[in-house]
């Protein structure tokens, strides 16, 4: 059976969830593949022994990682070549994996991100150096974002950053990102060529059923998300203040970040706050909240129809199941049925009449929801989705094998990582 390595992050969050966590706990439930998910301190007491964990393994996998002796390290074990044993069988240094589920090149003014890899606007210009990012507001009145040199914000260095990325993406013998639309544009950039799409998935059983005490005579409304949503919340700000003169039973749920430009829209005694928890509780608490359905804006650029739409998948996930109303634009306009697996809205007019309908129809919101989990389970579940990204590893270990280490012209028998 093979093995698997992969490096993990010191932060874990929803991306190293997905992106990590999940498939490991995968291909070991489904006993495809022996895993190996640590720090890379917790590899070895030292380099060598640290080395020899990577050299162990049948493939690496690099989740949104960078940096010059991971590029090294890559080149150094590649450059060792086969290992021949007395019984006939041969051992290969690894082959490498990459992933990523954002779009690094258009990270919005918006995103806190943009400090570190901010490089280009939206049309795809580069920014030069003494670049200056303004917004401007609904009454006309301009607000500086960043300048460079200032905030933390330096255009070279950012430029230096992605360039790094972009060349551990190139340097790896395959990359899998969780959209087509991601992979299609990494595809045209880069020119990267062995590419999967391992969508994000769910393992149900992280969803605990939990019973609450439902609330009554109000509407509980929720949204959550950190802080690289201003942008998102923004188009909304307008009818805000409608879904609370109209509905008097509407309570909005924030759960996460507030941006007070946008929610002091909100009465206070229309809104409630949840604080934010770590992210290896962050199910566990959602799963207590009593909500009826989610709101999820979405503003329409390069750097989000990169996205996924885990927001619909988890509220679909719960056993108790919500449904969502979504901006109609990329990940959720590409998924999402309208009026059968939840709602999407495209203006102001059509958020307020659809607004409406699920305040309105319980009815509607337990048709959507029920629906919308019948189609994750069908399309997102892990074990609908990790055969194909097992295969798929399977077949680049093996090409990448027979073109950089040939032996005869012929694959040599396979000698796998903990067995023959």
């Amino acid at each position: 059976m093979f093995r698997f390595l992969f490096p993990k992050h010191l932060t874990q969050s929803a991306c190293t969830y997905y992106r990590q966590e999940v498939p490991v706990r995968s291909l070991e439930k489904a006993g495809l593949a022996h895993t190996l998910f640590c720090l890379h301190e917790e590899m070895g007491v030292n380099a060598a022994r640290r080395f020899k964990t990577y050299l162990n393994s049948d493939a690496v996998f690099y989740y949104a990682m960078s940096a010059t002796d991971l590029l090294k390290g890559m080149k150094k074990l590649r450059r060792l070549g086969l290992e021949r044993h007395p019984n006939g069988t041969v051992s290969y240094p690894p082959v490498y994996f990459g992933d990523v589920d954002d779009n690094t090149h258009f990270v919005s003014p918006m995103n806190p991100k943009f400090k570190d890899l901010g490089t280009r606007d939206e049309k795809g210009v580069l920014f030069k150096p003494g670049e200056e990012i303004w917004i401007v507001d609904d009454e006309g009145g301009k607000h500086q974002l960043w300048k460079d040199g200032e905030g933390g914000w330096d255009v070279k260095d950012a430029q230096k950053k992605t360039g790094l990325i972009d060349s551990m993406w190139k340097a790896v013998d395959g990359m899998s990102f969780p959209t087509p639309r991601l992979a299609d544009y990494f595809k045209t950039a880069l020119g990267v060529e062995n590419t999967f799409v391992y969508p994000n998935s769910v393992i149900f059983e992280d969803y605990p059923d939990i019973p609450i005490v439902r609330s009554k005579g109000t509407v509980k409304v929720m949204w959550q998300g950190g802080d690289s949503h201003y942008g998102d919340w923004y188009g909304l700000r307008p009818v805000l203040p409608w879904t609370c003169e109209a509905f008097p039973e509407v309570r909005w749920m924030l759960f996460g970040t507030v941006y007070p430009f946008v929610h002091s829209t909100i009465p206070k005694d229309q809104m409630i706050y949840v604080d934010w928890v770590p992210y290896d509780a962050y199910k566990l608490r959602l799963a207590t909240l009593d909500f009826d359905f989610t709101v999820i804006p979405l503003a329409q650029n390069r750097f989000n129809e990169g996205k996924s739409a885990i927001k619909w998948y988890e509220v679909s996930a719960l056993p108790t199941p919500r449904p969502v109303l979504a901006a109609a634009v990329p990940p959720y306009s590409d998924e999402i049925i309208d009026g059968e697996t939840g709602l999407l809205y495209s203006s102001h007019e059509e958020f307020k009449t659809k607004f409406e309908a699920l305040v309105r129809d319980g009815a509607l919101r337990e048709r959507l929801a029920s629906n919308a989990k019948d189609w994750v389970r069908e399309n997102r579940a892990y074990d609908k989705t990790v055969g194909g990204l097992y295969e798929w590893v399977v077949e680049t270990i093996d090409r990448t094998r027979e073109r950089r280490w040939p032996l005869d012209g012929r694959l040599p028998k396979r000698r796998r990582k903990g067995g023959v």
